[in-house]
């Protein structure tokens, strides 16, 4: 994705929909990875989650669901894992 830059990491966010948490999801990680991070599939599923559940309405079953999707994801990381995403 880097080997892209700078016109293709410009062309990526301006392309980010602030209305689509599918969007910022993406954004967000393509954010860390630009800080240098290196993220793993199950991490990047977590932040994906994370966006999700913020975008959904609360007390909805939407919510509930991503809620419980969330913390099994999250149950699910390694403690390494863990302590990454939490800085």
């Amino acid at each position: 994705m880097l080997v892209l830059a700078p016109r293709g990491v410009a062309y990526c966010l301006q392309s980010i929909d602030s209305s689509d948490p599918e969007s910022i999801s993406a954004a967000r990680v393509l954010a860390m990875k630009l800080q240098g991070e290196t993220l793993t599939d199950p991490e990047v599923g977590v932040l994906r989650l994370q966006t999700l559940l913020g975008y959904a309405p609360l007390g909805s079953p939407e919510a509930a669901a991503y809620r419980d999707e969330l913390n099994a994801a999250w149950d699910a990381l390694s403690a390494k894992e863990q302590d990454h995403l939490l800085g």
